[in-house]
């Protein structure tokens, strides 16, 4: 009971889909469920019902199809129309609705890349070609800043970046002593530091979106290193940029004989970097602190204890809000899915 069958009528515009009750005819899904096609909130308010889907950097019209704003990659893809809806294959495509995701394979000739590693890397980073992903080849710290200074000049900001190489507790390797590290230990000259691509988020010559994540896909990228903490961390901490990395070794994970993710042999955390706003109050001689996850919310919620302290003529102080930043790391387990990486 309460299934929803969907039903479509060749009188009807396009794309549009009216559902109804198992027992009740011709009630229309509009009005009753907030999300349209794909899976999209449908905004209402500006098309009127079922006519307008709100996606992450448009809005698309299902009566024709079509995007009413140009797709903000369509520099890009000049063979493709920038209004139309998944390179018009409805069937078995869906709109792809980020911006741009990168993969970064690292290559390298000498002796810590072994015979094949290069080509592994490399076929790893191709096959999130589906899920959105360009994939380069690099070889340095210096490869790394110059490919994601290109994608931010390209899309405006970037998403996704998944990075398939060597790496150790400091960061991630290439050329010998060429990579991209904390900094603690001295390279050389096309080596990069967390501290270099700080600069250029500064200089907007690179730009994350505030749910950027970046996927450390190289041994040991999460493991403490002495008494510093680990490269991951280090980077979450200085970007702001989500991260997933690894404890351990990490090796290809296969099902059926198809490469799937990755396995570590510690396991992967998810690092974040967390805005917290808190709130305290005195109430008879009680000290009552909140903490909220946003501004709005602290502030909705600092007027209202005023608004109720003063219809019941309570005293009551209140404190200023305090913003706060914590890095909050995740267990995400032993096993990463390279379909987690969207």
């Amino acid at each position: 009971m309460g299934c929803k069958k969907l039903t479509y009528y060749e009188n009807l515009s396009p794309l549009k889909v009216v559902c109804s009750d198992l027992n009740i005819s011709g009630i229309s899904c509009v009005g009753s469920y907030r999300y349209g096609f794909q899976g999209q909130e449908m905004d209402d308010e500006v098309k009127g019902e079922g006519n307008s889907v709100n996606y992450k950097y448009r809005m698309h019209d299902p009566r024709v199809g079509r995007f009413f704003a140009v797709d903000p990659l369509a520099s890009n893809y000049p063979h493709n129309s920038p209004y139309a809806f998944s390179e018009n294959i409805v069937i078995h495509a869906i709109e792809l609705e980020w911006l741009e995701r990168v993969a970064l394979t690292g290559h390298s000739s000498q002796s810590h890349y072994k015979a094949g590693d290069s080509e592994a890397f490399e076929r790893r980073g191709l096959r999130l070609k589906n899920s959105g992903y360009s994939s380069h080849i690099v070889s340095s710290g210096t490869d790394i800043i110059n490919a994601l200074k290109q994608e931010t000049s390209d899309a405006g900001q970037v998403e996704r970046v998944a990075i398939f190489s060597h790496g150790w507790e400091q960061g991630v390797v290439f050329d010998r002593d060429q990579g991209f590290h904390t900094g603690f230990e001295k390279q050389l000259s096309e080596s990069k530091t967390i501290a270099d691509l700080s600069k250029e988020i500064d200089s907007r010559n690179i730009s994350f979106t505030d749910d950027a994540i970046i996927y450390l896909m190289s041994c040991n990228g999460g493991k403490s290193y002495g008494d510093e903490t680990s490269f991951a961390y280090q980077l979450t901490k200085e970007t702001g940029v989500t991260t997933v990395s690894s404890t351990g070794l990490v090796e290809p994970m296969y099902e059926d004989g198809y490469n799937i993710g990755s396995s570590s042999t510690g396991k992967f955390l998810k690092i974040e970097k967390i805005e917290t706003y808190s709130l305290s109050y005195s109430y008879k001689g009680n000290e009552i602190t909140g903490t909220f996850n946003s501004m709005t919310e602290a502030t909705s919620n600092r007027n209202m204890i005023i608004k109720i302290s003063n219809f019941f003529g309570e005293d009551v102080t209140i404190g200023k809000i305090v913003k706060t930043e914590e890095i909050r790391v995740t267990d995400m387990g032993s096993d990463f899915k390279s379909s987690e990486m969207k």
